[in-house]
């Protein structure tokens, strides 16, 4: 069994109704000079191979205040020890979530539905290849108080093999709050889970999550460069 480091948990839990997509990158008039529309593309995705919970905790000393120094040592000994714990069901629940998969659907789908371009296996018999890059992605629980939030980010590209050369790149960052109505609880438990109530997300909330906040990120990858093709074009 993997042995998950405490002191190693920095990294990333997200689930709402409401997300935040962040692209920047780099569009090249490249783009608009190249045939897109009806034109066989192959979708490559690469995720990094483990889901982080990254917890923000700090203790506070005060030699004035020694009761208040023990309280502060305690809450984030006991933070931590929920993010240990979080790692764990994450740990568990992406065995059985083929990241990879979910993101290539989602793409494949919008290439072939919005721009009619078939998506092919072969390198051999694309005219383009998307590449894909998931770099970091769980959960973030950020402080006691704050909201817990699901989160991808990585880089896309978009080459022309023939030319060896890029045509599109994109970096995005999509990040979504967990949210207790998205689980099926009233309303009434609050609008959003706090990094104090991380322990309570089970496995297949945590995988929910991940799956939620990959196909977003997917389908605004797609819309992106949608948009970033028109308006080369228009140019």
């Amino acid at each position: 069994m993997k042995r998950v480091n405490r002191s190693a948990i920095t990294n990333t839990i997200v689930i709402s109704l409401m997300s935040v997509v962040v692209l920047a990158g780099c569009v090249s008039r490249k783009l608009a000079e190249r045939p897109i529309e009806g034109e066989p593309v192959r979708i490559v995705v690469r995720v990094a191979p483990d889901a982080r919970v990254k917890a923000n905790y700090s203790v506070t000393i005060d030699a004035n205040d020694p009761v208040g120094s023990i309280i502060s040592i305690g809450t984030t000994a006991a933070k931590a020890d929920q993010a240990f714990r979080a790692q764990q069901r994450m740990d568990a629940a992406m065995r059985n979530l083929d990241l990879a998969r979910i993101i290539d659907d989602e793409l494949s789908s919008f290439y072939s539905d919005a721009l009619d371009m078939p998506v092919v296996d072969s390198a051999r018999d694309a005219t383009y290849t998307v590449n894909v890059r998931v770099r970091e992605y769980g959960i973030d629980a950020g402080r006691a108080g704050s909201s817990i939030r699901f989160v991808l980010k990585g880089r896309v590209e978009m080459f022309d093999p023939a030319a060896s050369d890029r045509i599109w790149r994109y970096d995005f960052s999509e990040e979504q709050r967990v949210s207790p109505a998205l689980f099926g609880l009233p309303t009434a438990a609050g609008n959003v889970f706090t990094a104090a109530m991380l322990a309570d997300l089970d496995e297949q909330e945590i995988a929910a999550g991940i799956e939620r906040v990959a196909r977003t990120a997917a389908w605004s990858i797609g819309d992106r460069f949608q948009r970033d093709l028109y308006r080369q074009r228009r140019r």
